[in-house]
């Protein structure tokens, strides 16, 4: 049974039946603050479906790209507005070493790399609705997976616990929390294409800022090399603002390495209507992809994603920060996505 429950801040709600996926219940949560925005997520994939912002003529557009039925998600190559791991980005030929022990990991990206956690990530596991919760200032939903060991060739059951919260200064926050049994690796994010526009144009017309003075060179299978290079005359310098349409082509997709100081991790602009994001996070990377390889029903550069999250192959350059997650430790880490 397919159930939509509307969260608002002073009520919560059933609204619709639809359909389930595989024997398991798929749900839609609403986040409603009193500004009028409307944060919807799916527990397929933990999917950020929509988000409706509300413009000064009373009406909300959709700030992200979203499928018109809830049934092409079960299916969507794109990742679209997913949560993604055990490891999101790219592994380079899916080998992981931990301690004396080699793991293979799944080769789901053209049987070279592995990708985003493999055939069956997060982006494909029906999520159990743990809670939710409203106060005079938010509203929130907290989610909860698992992944066996061995599953896409990780080590260790991992349990992934990820909150979305909707404030009343229009910012969604996405708090991750991780556990595990064995030695294993995680690296967790949000696959969410921005459009401010609400989908009326592409986002060449865009600005973007992003707060980094460092980022990963990768070779033409986006894999980093190892090394660490400032953004200085390297032609990836967006520590002031440039236009979309100067750069989408010339780099479909490129990790920063953020420097955390009292900025915002990224500023997009929506030249036109005014609109703005800020991004913030207590990960140590920023993935841009400029949606080059959307296929239909979307097209190419019809958004774009800002995924925090640490460095692609880390486990295999011993200069990245470490993933590595142990019994008795709690992978946690937030970012907040603020609307204006």
């Amino acid at each position: 049974m397919l159930t939509n429950l509307t969260l608002k801040i002073t009520m919560y709600t059933k609204t619709e039946q639809t359909d389930h996926y595989k024997g398991e219940d798929i749900f839609n949560i609403s986040l409603h603050n009193d500004a009028g925005m409307i944060v919807t997520i799916l527990n397929f994939g933990a999917i950020i479906k929509e988000i409706l912002f509300p413009y000064g003529n009373g009406s909300r557009r959709n700030m992200v790209l979203s499928y018109p039925d809830d049934r092409q998600y079960y299916t969507d190559p794109h990742y679209i507005g997913c949560v993604v791991g055990r490891y999101a980005n790219r592994i380079a030929g899916g080998k992981l070493i931990l301690g004396d022990e080699m793991y293979q990991l799944s080769l789901n990206e053209n049987g070279n790399s592995h990708l985003h956690g493999g055939f069956t990530g997060f982006n494909k596991k029906v999520w159990h609705i743990a809670g939710t919760f409203t106060d005079n200032d938010s509203a929130s939903v907290t989610l909860t997976a698992t992944s066996p060991h061995l599953e896409e060739g990780y080590p260790g059951y991992l349990t992934v616990e990820i909150t979305y919260t909707l404030t009343r200064s229009n910012e969604l926050q996405i708090h991750y929390r991780a556990v595990t049994d064995k030695p294993t690796i995680v690296n967790l994010t949000n696959h969410t294409y921005f459009n401010l526009s609400g989908g009326e144009r592409d986002i060449s017309n865009n600005t973007l800022s992003v707060n980094a003075d460092a980022y990963t060179p990768a070779n033409d299978q986006y894999i980093p090399t190892g090394n660490i290079e400032g953004v200085e005359h390297s032609g990836f310098d967006l520590r002031t603002p440039v236009k979309v349409s100067e750069i989408m082509h010339r780099m479909p997709t490129i990790n920063y390495c953020l420097s955390h100081n009292d900025s915002p991790a990224a500023i997009l602009i929506d030249s036109e209507s005014g609109c703005r994001l800020e991004v913030r996070t207590t990960k140590p990377g920023l993935q841009l992809y400029f949606a080059n390889y959307l296929d239909k029903p979307f097209t190419p550069f019809a958004g774009i994603c800002l995924e925090p999250q640490f460095y692609p192959d880390s486990p295999n350059h011993p200069l990245f920060p470490s993933t590595l997650l142990v019994p008795g430790q709690t992978y946690e880490h937030s970012t907040w996505y603020r609307f204006f």
